[in-house]
C-alpha cells in the first residue's frame, strides 16, 4: 500500500518539478543572480576555464564550487542550462531513494519501517518549507548536497568509513561553509561516545576547512581582500526576533522539535543552521531561499533518527489522557498548515511561456550569433539565454550612458567595457530601476546607436568609449 503511493507521488513530483524548471528557463523567470552565474561558470569550465564572467575573476573567488564542475561536461554536448537545473531536480527527487535505504537500515520492523518512510517522504516532497523552497529556488551549487550528505550517513552507518570520508571531502566544494556538515557529524559522534576518534577528527577539520576554504583559499583566487567578502555578513545580533521564529517555527515546528528535544541527535544539523543565523543577510533566515538546502536535509536525517526512541503507542495513550496536550497538538497543527509551502501546480502556472518569449528568444540567438566575438552586457533576466564568456549583467546606474551598476565597488576587478548592450521591456525588469529613463540616456547618447532590426528586444551598439 504505501510502497505504491509513494512510487506515484515520487514520479510525480519529479516531473512537475522538471517540468517547471524547464518552462522557468523559456519564461524567462530565471535570472543572472542566481541561475545564469552558475551557468555561466560552468559553460567557461566546459571551455577549459575556471572563470566567472559575471565577477570577472575566478570562480572560486566568490563560492568554493570546484565539485560542481561535472555538470560541465554536459555543456560539452550542448550548452544549456537546463542541464544544471535538471541536476538539482535530479538531487532532489533521488534524495527520497536514499531516505529509504537510511529508514530501512534503521528500522527493524517492515511495518514500521514503510510508514516512517511514508512520513518523511510526505515531509520532503509536499509539506517541509526549507526543503520545496530549497528546490524552488534557482540554483546554488548546495543545492546538490542533500544526497551526499544522507548517503554519506548512510555509508557511515554501515561502516564503509572509506566511502564515507570520500563523499564528505566531495561535499567540501560546493560552498565554502560545508565544514559545518563535518562540525555536526562530529559533535554527534562524539555525543554518541566521548572516545569517538572520528568524531573528534571530523570536529577539528572541519572548522579548518571553514577557515581556509573561505579565509585562503578564496582570498588567493580572488587575488585580493577587497571589496565584497563574507565577514561584512556576520551580524548575530541582528533581528534576534526574526531569527528565533526561523528557528522555531519554520524549522523545528514541522518537525515537531524533535531534533531539539533529542538534541543529541539534532546536534547533526546544529552547525549549519549557526550558519545561517550568525548571519546579518536578512534572505538566510527567512527559510525562503535557497540557505536551507543544507540544514533542513540534516534536520530531516535528525527527524528519522529520533523517531527511533519513540513509542507511538504511548504517544496516542498520553494525548488521549491529556486535554493540555491535545489543544497544543491542534495548536502545532494549525501553525503547520498555515506555513505550508506553495504547491509547484501553483508555481509551474506562473510560469507557463507564451509564444512572445519564444520570439524574444529568436532575437536573442540572433543577436547572440551577431556579436559573437564583442563583449556584451544584458539584462539581468537575460543573462541565463546567452553561453559565451564576453558577457556581463547589467545593472542600471545614474546614467546608462558611463557605468554598469552590478556589483559596483564591490568586485576585486572592474568589470570590461562592453560593445553591446542588449535589454528587453518585454520581461522582468530586475536591476533596471527606470527602464524609460535608461533607454531615453541611450537614445540622446553620442556613445551609442539603436540597431533596429529587433521588436522584442533592445540593442544598442557602443561607437565610442
Amino acid at each position: 500500500k504505501y510502497k505504491k503511493i509513494i512510487v506515484a507521488i515520487f514520479f510525480l513530483q519529479s516531473l512537475l518539478w522538471f517540468s517547471y524548471v524547464i518552462l522557468k528557463y523559456y519564461s524567462f523567470n530565471l535570472f543572472t543572480l542566481d541561475a545564469g552565474y552558475h551557468s555561466n561558470i560552468l559553460y567557461n569550465i566546459s571551455n577549459g576555464d575556471f572563470f566567472s564572467s559575471m565577477f570577472n575573476m575566478h570562480n572560486f573567488g566568490d563560492h568554493f564550487t570546484l565539485s560542481m564542475s561535472f555538470i560541465s561536461l554536459f555543456y560539452k554536448i550542448t550548452p544549456s542550462i537546463n542541464w544544471m537545473m535538471g541536476f538539482k531536480v535530479f538531487a532532489y527527487t533521488i534524495s527520497v531513494y536514499i531516505l529509504y535505504l537510511i529508514i530501512n537500515n534503521e528500522f527493524t520492523n517492515p511495518k514500521k519501517a514503510w510508514f516512517v518512510f511514508f512520513i518523511v517522504s510526505v515531509l520532503w516532497l509536499f509539506l517541509y518549507k526549507p526543503i520545496i523552497n530549497s528546490i524552488r529556488y534557482e540554483f546554488q551549487a548546495s543545492c546538490l548536497t542533500p544526497p551526499i550528505i544522507l548517503i554519506s550517513y548512510y555509508f557511515y552507518r554501515n561502516n564503509k568509513i572509506i566511502l564515507f570520508l570520500i563523499s564528505m571531502t566531495f561535499l567540501l566544494g560546493f560552498k565554502e561553509h560545508l565544514g559545518s556538515v563535518w562540525i555536526g557529524f562530529g559533535c554527534f559522534l562524539i555525543l554518541k561516545d566521548r572516545k569517538n576518534i572520528l568524531g573528534y577528527f571530523l570536529l577539528i577539520l572541519g572548522v579548518f576547512f571553514i577557515y581556509f576554504i573561505m579565509y585562503e583559499v578564496k582570498d588567493f583566487f580572488r587575488g585580493t581582500t577587497e571589496g565584497y567578502n563574507v565577514v561584512s555578513f556576520i551580524d548575530p545580533l541582528k533581528d534576534i526576533d526574526r531569527k528565533i521564529k526561523y528557528f522555531f517555527i519554520y524549522l523545528l515546528l514541522p518537525l515537531l522539535f524533535l531534533p531539539l528535544i533529542y538534541w543529541r541527535i539534532g546536534i547533526l544539523a546544529m552547525p549549519a543552521i549557526g550558519v545561517n543565523l550568525i548571519s546579518g543577510y536578512e534572505t538566510m533566515y527567512t527559510s525562503h531561499y535557497h540557505y536551507d538546502d543544507v540544514s533542513s536535509t540534516l534536520l530531516i536525517l535528525s527527524f528519522i533518527l529520533s523517531l527511533e526512541h519513540i513509542d507511538m503507542k504511548k504517544v496516542f495513550q498520553y494525548m488521549s489522557k491529556s486535554k493540555v496536550v491535545q489543544c497544543g497538538t491542534v495548536l502545532c497543527l494549525t501553525l503547520i498548515l498555515y506555513h505550508l509551502p506553495y504547491s509547484n501546480i501553483r508555481l509551474i502556472k506562473k510560469v507557463v511561456p507564451t509564444s512572445m518569449h519564444f520570439k524574444i528568444i529568436d532575437e536573442i540567438n540572433e543577436i547572440d550569433d551577431i556579436t559573437k566575438n564583442s563583449y556584451i552586457a544584458v539584462q539581468d533576466v537575460l543573462g541565463p539565454h546567452f553561453y559565451r564568456k564576453k558577457i556581463q549583467a547589467y545593472y542600471q546606474g545614474e546614467d546608462c550612458n558611463y557605468d554598469n551598476n552590478f556589483y559596483k565597488g564591490k568586485l576585486p576587478y572592474p568589470l570590461p567595457e562592453y560593445e553591446y548592450i542588449i535589454l528587453s521591456a518585454h520581461v522582468s525588469k530586475y536591476g533596471l530601476k527606470d527602464y524609460e529613463k535608461c533607454l531615453e540616456q541611450l537614445d540622446k547618447s553620442n556613445k551609442f546607436i539603436k540597431l533596429g532590426n529587433y521588436k522584442l528586444i533592445d540593442v544598442y551598439q557602443r561607437i565610442q568609449s
